[in-house]
C-alpha cells in the first residue's frame, strides 16, 4: 500500500487530479479539518490495491 501526503500550501481546499482519484482513497480521519488555520493542513492518501 503506498501512501502518499499532500499538504494544501496556504489554500482552503486540496483538490485533487482525477488520475489520483481513481488510484488513491483518504485514510479516515485525515480529511480536511475545519479549524481556524486552512492555510497548513496535510491529508494522507493511500494507493487502492486493484
Amino acid at each position: 500500500m503506498k501512501i502518499i501526503k499532500i499538504n494544501s500550501k496556504g489554500s482552503i481546499a486540496i483538490v485533487l487530479p482525477k488520475e489520483l482519484k481513481k488510484d488513491y482513497g483518504w485514510i479516515p480521519g485525515t480529511e480536511l479539518k475545519y479549524t481556524k488555520d486552512l492555510r497548513n493542513q496535510t491529508i494522507t492518501l493511500y494507493k487502492k490495491d486493484q
